[in-house]
Order: structure tokens, then C-alpha cells, then sequence
């Protein structure tokens, strides 16, 4: 690490953007750096078949006291854990959804490309003149296949714009394979940075109060984070020479304790296919999907009570 330079050492400078997938990411992952962002850009806004959950994300988003906060307002491609965890199928937009019978899988893929496609020429534009930017990292924190996304995209617009790539320094169980996977493409970790707790439960009780919070409601923040520099292929070919090739590599993480457990082969395979059938008729059937939703928070109420 004293052979690196040292602003690489101290991480994304100040007037860094921060790009991050939904509304809440960008203070789970980020919030040390928020303070000092010149510019803060959520990626995806409405759920497809959830119109309470969407509407409380627009007015959570309004609501927000980030600097440069740019809300992209992309549908979500309803993808999140359809991957064939813990191996999931990597392609040039992110992670692949498993494939399903009668091709049930056809309409996420094409949903999630086209978020991708989106995601390439939305940020070109926004990102354009920035030197630092912090994003997810290549395994999506804990597994999620929009956080993975976005990375892909914010790494593509790098190779045209050419600003520093950071990403953040956390792992949930699921996502642990895909991590060592990708852990050569990144540099020396940035010098710990203390989370920011004030400002994390500010932004925390606006998305509880307008119900769109997506993390544990006790959840406390871990004191310190990581930023790890994305290398360029070159640099990550020099530092594996540099390695000697060794097996063992010490790593600064922050790890995500979800309760993760492998589902069977069976089992994810159902839950995929009913949420290609569920987005298929709340798309086509917008009321459906309210009606679906107000029994989902109907039975949690329900459930809180007890």
C-alpha cells in the first residue's frame, strides 16, 4: 500500500459523485462519503405492480437533504434474486436471471437489458466531467443483481469518460463466490473512513416514514468503511505479477449478516416463475398489482401486531 499513490490511498476525493441502484443504497453503502459528494444519482425508482411503495420512494427521494441529488426514475426490470445464487451466470449487463420453462425468463432479460442500455447512456451524460465516483461493488454488497448493474454500466462509462472508479467495501453470505471472483480487478482498499450515524438516521426515518425503507429497521451502522479502486486491466495483470500469483489475499470488508440460506434447485426455480407470471399481470393489469400489494401490507400489518 506505501507504493500507491496517496490520494488513492485516501479514497474518492470531495466533489466525488456517489451512483447507487435504489433509493436508501446510497446510505447503506455510502454514507461516509455523502457529506462531500458533488453529486448523488439514484438509478431506479418505480416497482413494477407495488404504487404504494413507488409513490413513497418519489416523496422520500424529494425529501432527501443530499447534495446534487439527481433521481433517474428507471423502473426496476423486478430481477432481485433471480440469479442462480451462489454461482449466478455473469453476462455484460450484470447477472442473468436462471433460465425457466415455455421462456417465462424472456421478459426479465429483456427488461434488464434495456435498464442496462438505459443506465450506459443516462450516466455518459451525468457523469461527464467527474473525476471521482463511487458505486456498487462487482458482486452487488449482498448479492443483489441491480446493485451488480450498475456497476457494469458506471465501469462502461468509465471507459469512455475515464474518471477514478471506487466501490464500496461490504458482503452479504449469498455473494461471497461472486466476490472472490473479482477481487484481483481491485486495488489496495482506501484508509478507513468513519460512517456518517447522524446523518444515516436522518435519511433512515424520511424513507420509514414514507414507508419505502428496505434494511432491517434497528439496523446500526458498521463505525468504519472501505473504498476499493476498480483497476484497468493492465494494472490488475501488474498487480497479480506483483502477487507472485500467491492464493491467499487479505481483504478489509465490512460483512452483511442476512440469513442467507442456499434455496434448492426446485425451489428458486418455482419462485422465479411466479415472479415472471406476477410482473407479467401487474404490468398488464395495473389495479391488480395495487390489490396485490394492499394484502402484502395488510398481512405485515397483521403480522406486527402479534
Amino acid at each position: 500500500m506505501d507504493s500507491l499513490p496517496l490520494s488513492q490511498l485516501d479514497g474518492p476525493g470531495a466533489g466525488c459523485a456517489v451512483v447507487m441502484a435504489h433509493p436508501d443504497d446510497e446510505v447503506l453503502w455510502a454514507s461516509s462519503v455523502l457529506a462531500q459528494a458533488g453529486k448523488v444519482i439514484l438509478c431506479f425508482g418505480d416497482a413494477p405492480g407495488k404504487p404504494l411503495f413507488s409513490s413513497g420512494r418519489r416523496r422520500a427521494v424529494a425529501d432527501l437533504p443530499l447534495p446534487g441529488l439527481e433521481a433517474l426514475q428507471i423502473e426496476e426490470a423486478a430481477v432481485a434474486g433471480t440469479a442462480l445464487w451462489p454461482h449466478p451466470e455473469e453476462v455484460a449487463e450484470g447477472l442473468a436471471p436462471r433460465r425457466l420453462p415455455l421462456g417465462l425468463d424472456a421478459p426479465l432479460r429483456r427488461a434488464y437489458r434495456r435498464n442496462f442500455d438505459l443506465l450506459c447512456a443516462t450516466l455518459a451524460d451525468r457523469l461527464a466531467g467527474v473525476t471521482d465516483v463511487v458505486t456498487h461493488n462487482p458482486w452487488g454488497e449482498y448479492g443483489h443483481e441491480d446493485h451488480v448493474q450498475v456497476f457494469r454500466a458506471v465501469q462502461a462509462v468509465q471507459d469512455r469518460l475515464g474518471f477514478r472508479l471506487w466501490v464500496s467495501g461490504y458482503v452479504g453470505e449469498r455473494a461471497v463466490g461472486l466476490m472472490q471472483r473479482h477481487l484481483d480487478r481491485l486495488g489496495a482498499p482506501s484508509r478507513p473512513r468513519p460512517t456518517d450515524a447522524a446523518l444515516a438516521d436522518r435519511l433512515r426515518l424520511i424513507y420509514m416514514q414514507n414507508v419505502c425503507w428496505s434494511w432491517p429497521d434497528d439496523y446500526v451502522w458498521p463505525e468504519t468503511e472501505w473504498f476499493y479502486p476498480v483497476l484497468t486491466d493492465d494494472a490488475a495483470a501488474a498487480d497479480r505479477g506483483a502477487q507472485g500469483g500467491q492464493p491467499v489475499r487479505p481483504v478489509r470488508i465490512n460483512m452483511i449478516q442476512t440469513g442467507w440460506i442456499p434455496e434448492t434447485g426446485g425451489r428458486h426455480m418455482v419462485k422465479c416463475m411466479v415472479r415472471s407470471l406476477k410482473t407479467r399481470a401487474v404490468t398488464r393489469f395495473p389495479g391488480l398489482g395495487a390489490r396485490l400489494e394492499q394484502l402484502d401490507y395488510a398481512r405485515a400489518l397483521r403480522h406486527a401486531r402479534r
